[in-house]
């Protein structure tokens, strides 16, 4: 999706584009095959995009900039629309984590010249994106092909088989872990996923079918839920601090993403009592020194699981597990 905005925004070699510090680093990749440069801008511990460094490092080659709406909570969207009005930038909104998410009724998503969803960080698809242009002649141009690439059934498998590694503590996952490699080394940033995937424009049959049968609003309704539950649990907690403390109107959460001291020991507690808490996100080896609170944010942020297959004792039992785990920090 990534791919295709660059294209549509008629960014080119010798561009650059601002990305965000604390970012994942596959987002890099896109950029880096088009031959676009990447700099970075910091973003404040409460996530919110450091306006004030954007506007001083901005040069003439800098074309575009990104902005994570980070785990399904708003930017400020009048720093957008200033930013693209005023500072002749196309806006790339990254809503990967934000599917399904508004902000005063409006979607996230539609205030960039750009915007990408990723569907299987909110609903159970194994794989998608969605791209929102503005300016959609090359998309046009794009012939859609619903088939199911040989790509999807390899992950499908390992998703499966890392599922029930995850559950059980058997590893049996060395070998194939092997077929996500690239035969040659990765560009900076670049993924491990099969290129095939990314070619191929459309959405197989399968995962129509699952997104026409979906309820999104008992979706976004039973993850509000999830997570008042959590942040009344955690409300004066030592030791560890929830990211978003108030959930605003229309927001439907990726999960809840908590500040802890010591995260990873944490995290390895809550594992073992089978919770697919885990870190966000594996910076890019790219960013370089001096981003101290990206990479603080990197080594202390965990997500807690509150996706909409949940129930309330599936909370309960997490959160029991998390007291268990909490008195560690002292």
């Amino acid at each position: 999706a990534i791919s295709a905005a660059i294209e549509t925004l008629g960014l080119s070699r010798g561009h650059r584009v601002f990305l965000p510090a604390y970012i994942c680093g596959d987002v890099l990749t896109p950029f880096f095959r088009n031959g676009i440069g990447v700099d970075f801008y910091p973003v404040h511990e409460d996530l919110s995009i450091d306006e004030r460094f954007i506007r001083t490092h901005l040069t003439p080659s800098v074309k575009a900039i990104l902005v994570i709406h980070y785990f399904g909570f708003p930017q400020d969207a009048q720093i957008l629309k200033h930013l693209r009005e005023h500072h002749d930038l196309h806006v790339i909104e990254d809503c990967a984590h934000a599917f399904l998410s508004e902000a005063n009724g409006t979607p996230l998503g539609s205030l960039g010249d750009a915007t990408v969803f990723s569907l299987r960080k909110t609903i159970p698809v194994d794989h998608g994106g969605i791209l929102v242009a503005q300016n959609h002649t090359a998309l046009d141009r794009r012939t859609p092909d619903p088939r199911i690439s040989p790509a999807l059934w390899r992950r499908t498998a390992i998703r499966l088989i890392e599922g029930f590694e995850f559950r059980s503590g058997v590893s049996i996952l060395r070998i194939l872990r092997r077929m996500r490699r690239p035969t040659t080394g990765p560009e900076p940033g670049e993924s491990a996923n099969n290129t095939e995937a990314r070619r191929r424009v459309g959405i197989p049959r399968p995962t129509g079918r699952v997104l026409q049968n979906l309820d999104y609003v008992n979706i976004r309704n039973t993850r509000r839920s999830h997570f008042r539950a959590i942040a009344d649990r955690l409300e004066g907690r030592r030791g560890i601090r929830p990211l978003f403390p108030n959930l605003p109107d229309g927001v439907c959460p990726m999960a809840f993403p908590v500040l802890v001291d010591n995260r990873d020991e944490i995290q390895r507690s809550l594992n073992r009592d089978g919770i697919d808490a885990f870190p966000w996100p594996f910076l890019p080896q790219y960013l370089g020194p001096g981003w101290d609170g990206a990479r603080h944010l990197a080594d202390h942020v965990m997500l807690l699981p509150i996706h909409q297959d949940l129930q309330r004792r599936h909370v309960d039992h997490m959160l029991a597990a998390l007291d268990r785990a909490l008195p560690t920090l002292r």
